[in-house]
């Protein structure tokens, strides 16, 4: 009995372990999306098809190459399995251009990535470039939904902004009043080259909370660099997607972007032909610490204030920034003219 006792736990010791194992899943430009996708000899050839079928808690590797497509990621982690992770495949350069890009997603943007509504994912170690649209994003992230990481990813060229719009290149929207898009990590991503016109390069609008953008190097476009918004009004963030505001307009809700942090970033060569462009702005958003960033040769440094009739900015705190050579001023506080 001994015997047999022994043998049936290392038996369910193993199948144990088996049940646990994350599983790993690679991308070739020399792939096949009919390929189980489990091994270097086997892999897929699209990021679509693994962001249309990849489990919880998986991994997916990509390798070399220049993948044209915009990519809806479909499928979410969970907090039992944990994140799914696309990146790329140990130090290979992965370029995901929206060169010919002509899918739009649902809320009537362009993007190269877009996820709506999910959870549990991590993009690492993209290129995300190569974009002409009047109003999309390299990287875009709608609706609520927790614990999304965009980690060391470079997006440059996103390209065609205009006054009606903009390229921008990390986008953050959330008009669900009764759900937060909350636990998120915009750490070490470079950023150049965009066109986000009367929007901003790196944004979180709406009801958002506990994010950390930190370590990012932003650099050379031509509208506000990082910004955290509150009570937005005005419609051409959603198009399709409006919701009431507390004016009767359409906009992104009463609920702001806030408690975050944004520190040890790198902004300058934030010049606007449009309007003042800040390096880093909050703009409505609420109890949100400013730290240890250096922004320097734009049109403002940093500025705190509102651009919306009623909007009150409480609990920003601006401390240990380095501000240095901009244009106008180095910090700005206060609302704008009633109109």
């Amino acid at each position: 009995m001994l015997t047999q006792s022994c043998i049936l736990v290392v038996i369910m010791t193993i199948f144990s372990a088996d049940v646990g194992a994350a599983k790993v899943y690679y991308v070739s430009k020399t792939g096949s999306d009919t390929h189980t996708g489990l091994s270097l000899t086997q892999p897929w050839q699209t990021i679509q098809h693994a962001a249309n079928v990849a489990p919880a808690g998986s991994t997916v590797y990509v390798q070399k190459g220049t993948y044209y497509e915009t990519v809806t990621i479909n499928v979410q982690g969970n907090t039992r399995d944990g994140y799914i992770t696309f990146q790329n495949y140990q130090n290979d350069k992965v370029v995901v251009s929206g060169l010919h890009a002509k899918q739009q997603s649902p809320d009537d943007s362009m993007n190269i990535f877009y996820i709506s509504g999910k959870s549990y994912l991590k993009i690492i170690g993209f290129e995300v470039s190569t974009l002409t649209t009047t109003y999309g994003s390299g990287i875009r992230v709608f609706g609520p939904g927790s614990y999304i990481e965009l980690r060391n990813n470079t997006i440059h060229t996103i390209k065609g902004g205009s006054q009606d719009g903009g390229a921008m290149a990390i986008t953050i929207y959330n008009t669900n009043q009764q759900q937060s898009r909350s636990h998120l990590i915009i750490d070490s991503n470079t950023i150049y080259n965009c066109d986000p016109a009367w929007s901003e390069t790196l944004t979180l609008n709406g009801n958002i909370e506990l994010f950390q953008v930190t370590r990012n190097l932003i650099h050379d476009v031509n509208n506000i660099g990082i910004d955290f918004i509150g009570m937005e009004s005005s419609t051409k963030y959603q198009r399709n997607l409006m919701i009431p505001d507390v004016g009767g307009e359409t906009g992104m809700g009463k609920l702001p972007a806030r408690d975050g942090v944004c520190a040890n970033n790198t902004v300058y060569n934030v010049h606007s032909p449009y309007a003042v462009a800040a390096a880093i702005y909050v703009d409505g958003g609420q109890n949100i610490t400013i730290q240890y960033n250096e922004v320097w040769s734009s049109d403002v440094g940093i500025e705190i204030g509102a651009e919306n009739k009623g909007v009150v900015v409480t609990q920003v705190l601006v401390l240990n920034n380095y501000v240095h050579d901009n244009y106008y001023w180095g910090l700005g506080f206060g609302g704008y003219d009633v109109k």
